[in-house]
């Protein structure tokens, strides 16, 4: 009996010490208070910005778009937003990101630079390489111009007429300047082989040394085309009046000529009105100069070269966007104030404006109430 009684006063035992586990399973834990001798009182500074920037820079590089890419992922940067109570540099937090990125990645990812200074810098070396590069060009347009069949093998030396520019595309760039250097290339290494007519004259020229402009632009383009410009400046020489159209010298010409009355007034028209409507828009360039015959305005030779490039932002070859937030959560515990600090990273695809991935830093820091909040 005493064993009976002794093995069920077990079992109750036992079956007590479940009921009480399952009970103390399905109680609510009580929040748990910041141990203000344990927290974090430094700011947000240094060591949190390198340890997000560890943290982010691999994660970046495991996203598949970036880690299976056969080439260069180029990536830029833009401001982090910040909606957090926290004051702070955002741009540190993304140069660290960037460093890390540019040394982990090893070359696999690069950035394309948003900062308006850099980019007005950038653009004025290429501008200047692309104007050092014009006197190389020039070299080869004027030795093409000299071995060309009519040069080369003409049994006397042709007598050519240099005649402005057609500014059809009324790109607001001045290629006078660079017939008169090419005229003046030619004429150093023609050795008899070319003689030019005074600047502005037509008299007695065999051929034209002309061109016009050619602009990668959706601009509208004028009505003008280049044989009625040509008919046009020899009825302003035989006039007595300047080659050059676009001078605005006078309107007058003969009545002879190869133009009707109505197209010779509504090229003029059309020169008058492009003179006060010329805009240098930030577009490809390039002059195509023209060796024409004087009789029958036939151009037998041609060659075309870069003047200007389009200045661009580098964005065309951007694949992604990396923006992000840093936003906050405060609590108060006892004295102090407990801070959680959250900062998002977003890589966004601006053709679809899909995030391909998204990341976050965490971190919490504590201040005394009515201290500076870092």
């Amino acid at each position: 009996m005493q064993q009976k009684q002794a093995w069920q006063a077990m079992m109750c035992a036992v079956l007590a010490a479940v009921m009480f586990g399952f009970g103390c399973r399905t109680q609510p834990k009580p929040p748990v208070q910041l141990d203000i001798h344990k927290v974090d009182h430094n700011p947000f500074g240094s060591a949190e910005i390198k340890q997000c920037a560890s943290e982010m820079g691999p994660k970046i590089l495991m996203v598949p778009e970036i880690a299976r890419a056969p080439d260069t992922t180029r990536i830029v940067v833009q401001p982090l937003s910040n909606t957090s109570t926290i004051m702070m540099d955002t741009a540190m937090i993304t140069d660290a990101l960037k460093d890390e990125l540019m040394v982990v990645s090893n070359g696999r990812v690069r950035f394309v630079t948003s900062d308006d200074y850099e980019i007005g810098q950038s653009n004025m070396i290429v501008q200047e390489k692309i104007e050092a590069a014009r006197d190389r060009v020039l070299d080869e347009v004027a030795e093409s111009i000299l071995q060309s069949p009519v040069i080369a093998n003409a049994s006397k030396p042709p007598v050519i007429a240099v005649t402005p520019a057609l500014n059809a595309n009324l790109v607001g760039l001045n290629a006078n300047s660079f017939i008169a250097m090419l005229r003046a290339k030619i004429a150093s290494r023609a050795n008899g082989k070319v003689f030019f007519t005074a600047p502005g004259s037509l008299e007695g020229a065999e051929y034209y040394l002309t061109g016009e402009f050619i602009a990668e632009s959706m601009q509208q383009e004028s009505m003008i085309n280049l044989v009625d410009y040509i008919y046009l400046m020899e009825e302003r020489a035989r006039a007595g009046q300047s080659v050059d159209v676009y001078d605005n010298t006078g309107a007058a010409v003969s009545p002879g000529g190869a133009l009707t009355r109505e197209r010779r007034q509504a090229l003029l028209d059309e020169i008058a009105r492009s003179a006060q409507t010329q805009v240098p828009p930030n577009v490809n360039k390039h002059l195509n100069v023209m060796l024409v015959r004087a009789d029958n305005k036939i151009a037998v030779m041609e060659k075309m070269f870069s003047l200007d490039r389009k200045m661009t932002r580098g964005l065309e070859r951007v694949e992604y966007t990396l923006t992000g937030n840093i936003a906050s959560q405060s609590r108060y515990v006892r004295s102090y104030e407990e801070i959680y600090i959250v900062v998002t990273f977003k890589l966004i695809a601006p053709e679809t404006k899909e995030e391909v991935w998204a990341g976050r830093y965490e971190t919490k820091k504590a201040i005394q109430r009515g201290g500076v909040v870092y």
